[in-house]
């Protein structure tokens, strides 16, 4: 999802739209900006248009967060109120059901769901029902352990509509963003929730000779507030789009910010002079891909055959002979 931190001009929605198939709980764009006391959420539906209050079809505005402090002595949980998936695992819930005038929190459980926590006394969520937007503000102070948060803490957030078909309630549409709280002197950056956890995939020569093992190695990086567990990191070969051999498997478990290198070590074919293409793909618990990355591997018993062009453009002082050495070392 697009978008900038601390004061975001917005979020896109889910191109599939909500689960019910309702243009109404379809998240359209998300926008969010702080000031020193408040988190503030506007909510734009596909629709234009949304109940009014106690009338059906009823609707819900939910908002998930991790904590802005990255504390891991708090429960997490990855699934939503009414059994949906998150993006990513969640600290905190807010939510205001369109048949009541609560704005009630809620905190993550041992048991992987949401216990009640209080009603909030800050101003409850407000929608338009002729725009189909929803507007609401979360105390700063309610989604950090700590109670407060500097400017440059971060977190991830969901930003759902839930919706009542007839009595059942569903998580019909999430949208997940990535926000960091800004304060007046704050700089605009730019980023995406996707594809972040896959810093790095890399072998250890550029060329194997026929016979040799072949290290690769995969930096993976935990960008969440909360700890990452039961994650797969699955390494699989191709030669012309033919698969070759059986995937490569590992367990990642990664502390809230933590960065971890897991080394695979692959038995190629013999032939000579064939190249392959490495794809890496890590998944989670449940099976949703958070990340993927390719490389190539290079079985050849001399350089010559498939050699190597290019040239160094980059001389700045910071740029040093070993970190020039260990990029060349990458394709040569």
């Amino acid at each position: 999802m697009t978008g900038r931190s601390g004061g975001h001009p917005f979020y896109d929605g889910n191109p599939a739209g909500s689960t019910s198939g309702s243009t109404m709980t379809s998240v359209k764009r998300v926008y969010a900006a702080n000031d020193a006391t408040n988190l503030y959420i506007r909510d734009d539906n596909a629709s234009g248009a949304l109940s009014a209050y106690n009338t059906a079809p009823d609707f819900a505005v939910l908002v998930y967060a991790q904590d802005f402090n990255h504390s891991g002595s708090i429960y997490s949980t990855s699934t939503g109120f009414y059994g949906g998936t998150l993006d990513h695992p969640m600290n905190y819930l807010f939510a205001r059901w369109s048949d009541s005038t609560t704005y009630s929190m809620f905190s993550a459980n041992s048991s992987g769901g949401w216990t009640w926590d209080s009603n909030l006394s800050t101003q409850a969520p407000q929608w338009d029902t002729a725009t189909g937007r929803i507007e609401l503000e979360i105390p700063i102070t309610n989604i950090t352990s700590s109670g407060s948060a500097a400017a440059g803490s971060w977190s991830y957030m969901d930003v759902e509509t839930a919706y009542d078909n007839s009595g059942t309630w569903t998580d019909d549409d999430i949208t997940g963003i990535h926000y960091e709280i800004a304060n007046s002197t704050s700089t605009w950056q730019y980023g995406s929730t996707l594809g972040h956890e896959i810093e790095s995939l890399t072998t250890n020569a550029a060329r194997y000779s026929p016979s040799t093992n072949v290290t690769i190695n995969t930096n993976v990086v935990n960008p969440q507030a909360v700890s990452e567990s039961g994650e797969t990191l699955t390494l699989t070969f191709t030669h012309n789009g033919v698969a070759v051999g059986s995937p490569l498997t590992a367990t990642v478990s990664l502390a809230a910010g933590q960065i971890l290198n897991y080394p695979l070590t692959w038995t190629p074919p013999t032939t000579n002079y064939q190249g392959y293409l490495v794809k890496a793909t890590l998944t989670n618990s449940t099976g949703v891909v958070l990340d993927s990355a390719n490389t190539a591997v290079d079985i050849s018993s001399s350089w010559a055959k498939f050699p190597r062009y290019g040239f160094v453009t980059n001389f700045a002082d910071n740029y040093t002979q070993t970190l020039i050495e260990n990029r060349l070392n990458l394709y040569t």
